[in-house]
This record gives C-alpha cells, structure tokens and sequence, in this order.
C-alpha cells in the first residue's frame, strides 16, 4: 500500500511537471520533435489572457487545460492517498486527451495530426496520456 501511495504521489508530480515543461502540440508538422515551432505552456496562458473563451478554438489549449485540471486533481488525490479521486482525475485526464485529438482528427479531416514525423502532435501529449494510464492502473489496484 505504502509503495502504491509513493508511485502515484511520484507519477502525479512528474505529469504535473511534464505538462508544464514540455509541449503537446506542434503549430507546424514536426511531428514528436520539439522546437521552436511547438506550443509551450506559456503560449496557452498568452492566448487565454488575451482571447478568453476564444482560447479553447487552438489545439495547444484544450490539450494544456485537459492535463492540468486533471493533473491537479491526481496530485490531492494521490496526497490525500484517496484512490477514487485519483482514478476519477486519471480517467477524465485520459477521456479528455483522447476526445480532444478525436476532435481535432474529425473536425480537420486529417489523420496526418498524429503522424510521428509529419503530424502536428508532440512527445508532450504522449507522454502525459501515458503517465494517466499508469495513475489510472495504479490506483486500481488493491495493494
């Protein structure tokens, strides 16, 4: 029990972290890569301040917003050593990523998006949809 509260109060922090410091969307198709082109964090707080609501109309902002409210959540959860919390926040995280880029693969009708090489989604957005499972399977677990 001990060591399943220390992976998940871990793993929490380091998608927290991961969210904040690399990109899940790339504004042109670099694929994986992350560069100068990639949508960081501190592009979704510029275009929130400045559009508002407006902001949820780019891809880098649903994407961000998705993994902070969730990753926020886990994290007092995974404190707080309240497991349905933490499976709550995981798998909202994990429907909301999943939702988001089905979304953005309709509405543009280009599966390209999620291409390694020449689609416009990053490691960011990999990485944080990986680290929801893991809390989300984590946290089901009895011991």
């Amino acid at each position: 029990m001990e060591r399943k509260n220390k992976i998940l109060k871990t793993v929490s922090v380091v998608l927290l972290l991961c969210s904040f410091a690399v990109p899940m969307y790339n504004i042109f198709p670099n694929g994986l890569i992350v560069n100068q082109d990639s949508w960081f964090f501190t592009e979704t707080f510029k275009i929130l301040f400045q559009e508002g609501v407006g902001a949820f109309n780019y891809l880098g902002v649903v994407f961000h917003l998705a993994v902070w409210i969730s990753a926020i959540i886990l994290c007092i959860g995974s404190f707080a050593q309240m497991d349905k919390i933490v499976r709550f926040s995981a798998g909202i995280g994990i429907v909301l990523l999943l939702i988001g880029l089905l979304l953005a693969v309709v509405l543009t009708n280009e599966i390209k998006l999620i291409h390694p090489i020449v689609g416009y989604i990053c490691i960011g957005y990999w990485i944080d949809l990986i680290l929801l499972v893991v809390c989300a399977a984590v946290s089901s677990k009895k011991h």
